[in-house]
């Protein structure tokens, strides 16, 4: 019978050998370094890879606590997160600082409580990894969307540039014609009447550039109101035609509108209209 307790013995011991054995296999192949505290924060095991940290025997680690090993500082946040985990019992994910060759990495960690047979909990268990370059790449990723987000507004702006050189020429366009036709009006006659009507045009010219300029400083939060109305193109047309005549008496050009009466009353933006009617003409 003695015997029979003896054997049966001895492989208990031998079980619990090949189990201890498969468990520190299991613990020292991870890349993660792991540890176990007691309900007071003190070290009761951990791996090679943090030992090699500390710069010591995984062994030597039982005993110690967080401020042998770290500075104050670190030791307290690490302290303080144990005790939030042994009074709530909950596992938790952590993003810390953490010093490894004197130098500041940054870490994630997990902490998760233990608990003996009767669901009480004795200690805390945690795995950590270094995230330092994940972050650094996470953080020049966010500083690349930002520049292609400034590239974008930057393209924006050359778009809206371009619209607005384009809106302003048509009426500098008007301009530069109520300008020739004055001249002209004014070396063929010396009634100052027509001279005089063809400059207060140029005026009211000058007014709808300010008007676009106005237009374009108020895109961004939309605040200004286009002007629709219903309007007769025939008329719309007419005026630009006039307004066109000289530079094409100059150019030996002839221009001819037909048609334009019979269309009928349109609702549209009349200076839209206008810039339609130049852009066809040059």
């Amino acid at each position: 019978e003695l015997s029979e307790q003896s054997s049966e013995r001895k492989k208990a011991e031998e079980a619990l050998r090949e189990s201890e054995s498969k468990y520190r296999i299991l613990i020292e192949n991870l890349p993660q370094k792991i540890f176990l505290k007691d309900k007071n924060s003190v070290y009761v095991f951990c791996n090679d890879n943090l030992a090699r940290d500390f710069k010591i025997k995984s062994e030597e680690i039982t005993g110690k606590t967080d401020y042998d090993l770290v500075p104050k500082e670190l030791a307290e946040k690490y302290r303080a997160d144990d005790k939030r985990i042994i009074e709530s019992g909950e596992t938790k994910a952590i993003e810390e600082k953490y010093i490894q060759e004197g130098e500041e990495r940054i870490i994630h960690t997990v902490k998760t409580p233990v608990k003996d047979e009767q669901g009480n909990i004795i200690g805390v268990l945690g795995i950590f990894w270094d995230i330092t370059d994940f972050k650094q790449a996470q953080e020049k990723l966010s500083k690349y969307r930002e520049r292609m987000a400034r590239a974008e507004e930057l393209a924006s702006l050359g778009t809206l540039s371009a619209t607005v050189a384009h809106e302003i020429t048509q009426p500098l366009t008007v301009i530069r014609l109520l300008i020739e036709n004055a001249l002209t009006k004014l070396e063929a006659t010396s009634s100052p009447e027509t001279v005089t009507k063809r400059l207060k045009d140029s005026l009211t010219e000058v007014s709808n550039i300010t008007s676009i300029v106005e237009r374009f400083r108020n895109f961004a939060r939309r605040s200004s109101e286009e002007i629709v109305r219903e309007i007769e193109l025939g008329v719309v047309g007419e005026r630009v035609v006039k307004l066109l005549n000289e530079s094409a008496r100059r150019a030996r050009i002839t221009l001819h509108l037909n048609g334009m009466d019979k269309l009928p009353l349109v609702y549209l933006n009349e200076k839209d209209m206008e810039q339609l009617f130049f852009a066809l003409t040059d």
